[in-house]
């Protein structure tokens, strides 16, 4: 039975599945261990189709006739036909089964499912998926079902309602029972922070108008605003006062870009242009005319305190833009500024905010002990291995060039500990290099895991449920389900379990994806994680990549799922673009074939490598500038290079280069691509590799690139006192002149193309997937989040929040050899892991 896949989440980069069956790709990888290039003989491998013959009914789970009606069940539910699958749910007895189909059916709104029907099998199956979604679902119904008010008082008794549905209807049973201040609370809440159909909102005015008032008002249109709802925030204009409306009508016409806009920040009365969603609109609206300079200052104008912000989010991205415009600028002290204003206290924007002004305090402005603070803010404020990393190995950078080599060593260990990351193989590479010994990187297999936890795991309904779903060609609930448990299971090896499940099936991207959601409570899983044999033997053409680059990009890029297809287009197991595909198949001289693509991953991987390989020729090897050009294309590299200076030239910090990237997603690909690169070399060989990232980051064959040197970093003015300019703070330095001067671009330096290489046929611009009119390149390219920079411990996930910030500890030495990194498995698997100091 093939079904068309439903969109899914992969990585760092959203994609899509096209209709898969049921049977496994596991066939066609079984044997494929890539362990090296085959030789060109032919002009394309021969096609090996991605495909599986339909499923049979889930009959390893139940009865025939039940697995049948469990079949049409899930048919109904596709085609939103309730009341035909309630009646296929006659035929099943299995209690899991009919609870399985229960959950499917109380995902929808609209399946008739009662508040007192969901309620209680939220009370019956905690452990399942989606428990949020499920109470959204049962306090819709609370308006469309009748449910005595006292049983509602009963249910929202030590609970809070979520839904806009769900607090009108409390409101109104506490109204009903007499309680008119707290009913007015929550009328007045949810007709301010959540959004109702046209017919509703009119109801609720005409119901409830006299007990709004005009704060509750001026509070839904402050939101509609917010959220870019033009026509109803003007419906609003006529509830709230003449102040709210001179603000709200210049703010539309800001955000509408209307022919007075130029003049709408000015018409507002001075008393009220302190309003945030003003000055964020203006800032904005003179930022996408080019005019920084009048921007900036509203940003810094702007309230920073947590508390003050309502969309904290909204502001820190334009100050973000901002940020990295004047550092491009070499306005260091101005992007210092914005950078340190980013106003969280958790989340992305927090990372985000203390690492750019921590390294621009310490790579621009000469300030190590500012920069020390912002790292040590970020580390304690974040929990996963990548952040983690980031922030201990820029306060070992930071303590460096204060002068103390001591504690610069206890923090460069502390990042070291996170060896799969980029910063904590860039930590081992400097401890290492301390310690004059060659840095290795050791991936310590766990090959019997799985099966010391499959038991335990198979005993769980909700593994039992997953199955079933996978069973029925269901993969995308199938997913759902898959995740949740990798949230959710807290034993190593039943998490081993699950991705080794999962992956057997002929999912290897879930089992990918499991895996990095166990990494991120630092449960190493490297055979789950960083699977072998997933990318087929293919013949090279053009120039050899080597296997661990195409592993390693092919895992950012689509975690190793054949049948990918990105928002953008890309497709396949290394996401190419069709035209760019077509135009590589051309210079190679094989027969193009767009459906091959995703039908046959052999095919993919041949054309990926080649494009690779033409990068690498573009570039002269430089790894990290063909990893950017694959995500970002070679014309932005090249604007890059004009503007931050020429990675491969030894006047240019690599890392700093790599930072410097405009875009959050290229430069969280550029790191995450060598990270991989690195693990991939051990795990192809065994087990033990050199770690030659700091290597990698200035690869460069042929002559050395022209570049005049930057100013040396000690060459710096310290700025005015804080009474010289507003925003200024004292104790930071800002250089006398950039120090990072654009260096020539390809174009204008002499070059030498590595000799074994031979010339590359001309060929078009790789197709560029960033618009150029989007500053983040959010338009067409969805942004990437590392999953470390929105996460809680106390509510892992796969897409988590981090905690605030606690005390700046000094973390103690750890007790590790220098020269070798060590990656043990976590407790339950094959040998115990040294608990964390």
């Amino acid at each position: 039975m093939n079904r068309v896949l439903m969109v899914r989440k992969l990585s760092d980069r959203n994609v899509s599945a096209a209709p898969r069956a049921f049977c496994g790709i596991l066939a066609l990888f079984t044997g494929l261990a890539f362990g090296g290039i085959a030789p060109a003989k032919a002009e394309a491998p021969p096609a090996v189709p991605v495909s599986r013959p339909a499923p049979p009914p889930p009959v390893k789970y139940l009865p025939p006739s039940e697995g049948q009606a469990f079949i049409t069940a899930l048919d109904a539910a596709e085609k939103r036909d309730w009341a035909g699958m309630l009646i296929a749910m006659r035929a099943i007895k299995d209690p899991l089964t009919r609870d399985l189909l229960d959950w499917v059916r109380f995902q929808s709104s609209k399946s008739g499912a009662s508040f007192a029907e969901i309620i209680q099998f939220q009370a019956g199956h905690p452990a399942w998926p989606r428990q949020e979604r499920l109470t959204e679902r049962a306090e819709e119904a609370l308006l469309e079902f009748p449910v005595d008010d006292s049983d509602v008082i009963a249910w929202f008794t030590g609970r809070e309602p979520v839904t806009g549905d769900g607090k009108l209807r409390y409101g109104r049973a506490l109204l009903a029972q007499g309680n008119n201040e707290d009913a007015a609370y929550w009328i007045q809440r949810a007709w301010a922070d959540h959004q109702f159909s046209r017919s509703r909102e009119k109801e609720i005015l005409d119901r409830h108008g006299h007990m709004l008032g005009l704060q509750a008002h001026e509070d839904r249109l402050r939101r509609l605003l917010w959220e870019q709802r033009y026509d109803d925030a003007r419906r609003m204009l006529q509830l709230v006062s003449e102040n709210a409306q001179k603000v709200a009508e210049a703010r539309l016409s800001l955000m509408r870009r209307t022919r007075d806009a130029d003049t709408a920040f000015s018409r507002v009365p001075p008393h009220l242009r302190g309003d945030l969603g003003l000055l964020y609109d203006e800032a904005r609206f003179r930022r996408r005319r080019g005019e920084n300079h009048q921007a900036v200052p509203l940003l810094l104008t702007a309230p920073t305190a947590p508390h003050r912000l309502d969309q904290a989010g909204d502001l820190w991205t334009e100050r973000k833009i901002a940020a990295r415009d004047a550092l491009e600028q070499g306005k260091y002290k101005e992007a210092y500024d914005l950078a340190k204003a980013h106003g969280h206290e958790r989340g992305l924007a927090f990372a985000e905010g203390e690492f750019m002004a921590g390294w621009l305090a310490l790579q621009y402005l000469n300030e190590p002990k500012t920069a020390f603070t912002h790292f040590e803010t970020l580390f304690n404020g974040v929990s996963t291995p990548i952040s983690q990393a980031r922030g201990a190995y820029w306060m070992g950078r930071a303590a460096d060039a204060m002068g103390d080599t001591a504690k610069a060593q206890v923090h460069f260990k502390e990042a070291a500990q996170h060896g799969t990351t980029f910063y904590g193989q860039l930590a081992e590479a400097a401890l290492s290099a301390g310690a004059k010994k060659p840095a290795k990187l050791v991936i310590a297999s766990a090959d019997a895991a799985p099966r010391k936890g499959e038991a335990s795991l198979m005993a769980r309904p909700v593994m039992k449920a997953t199955l079933m779903l996978y069973d029925a060609d269901w993969t995308r609930m199938g997913r759902v389900f898959a995740l949740h448990l990798a949230e959710t299971l807290e034993h190593p090896a039943e998490l081993a379990a699950l991705a080794e499940k999962i992956g057997g099936l002929g999912y290897p991207e879930v089992a990918v994806r499991i895996a990095k959601t166990a990494a991120t409570r630092n449960i190493v899983l490297p055979e789950q994680s960083y699977p072998l044999g997933v990318v087929p033997n293919y013949p090279a053409k053009g120039r050899p990549v080597e296997p661990a680059f195409v592993y390693g990009l092919s895992r950012q890029e689509s975690e190793f799922n054949p049948r990918a297809v990105s928002h953008a287009g890309a497709r396949g197991l290394m996401q190419l673009m069709p035209s760019t595909a077509k135009g590589v198949a051309r210079r190679v001289s094989v027969p193009y074939r767009r459906d091959r693509l995703l039908d046959d991953p052999a095919y993919n991987a041949m054309l990926g490598s080649a494009h690779l390989g033409e990068l690498l020729d573009e570039f002269s090897g430089s790894y990290i500038m063909t990893i950017a050009a694959y995500n970002a294309g070679e014309r932005r590299v090249d604007e890059w290079v004009d503007t931050f200076g020429d990675p491969r030239s030894t006047g240019v910090d690599a890392i700093d280069w790599i930072e410097s990237i405009p875009y959050s997603e290229t430069r969280n690909y550029v790191q995450r691509v060598l990270e991989n690169i690195q693990v991939y070399r051990a795990r192809l060989a065994g087990g033990v590799a050199s770690l030659d990232i700091e290597k990698d980051l200035k690869r460069n064959q042929g002559a050395p690139i022209s570049a005049p040197p930057p100013p040396r970093r000690a060459e710096r003015t310290p700025f005015a006192p804080p009474s010289a300019g507003a925003g200024s703070v004292p104790g930071v330095a800002v250089p006398a002149k950039p120090l990072m001067q654009p260096v020539p671009g390809r174009s204008q330096s002499q070059s030498v193309k590595p000799q074994a290489a031979a010339p590359a046929p001309a060929k078009p611009q790789r197709q560029n997937p960033l618009p150029l009119a989007s500053p983040e390149g959010a338009v067409q390219m969805a942004p990437v989040v590392e999953p470390s920079e929105s996460m809680t411990p106390q509510a892992v996930s796969t897409a988590p929040e981090i905690t605030g910030s606690t005390g700046a500890a000094q973390p103690e030495p750890v007790n590790k050899p220098a020269g070798r990194i060590i990656l043990k498995p976590p407790p339950g698997l094959e040998t115990p892991r040294a608990p964390r100091q």
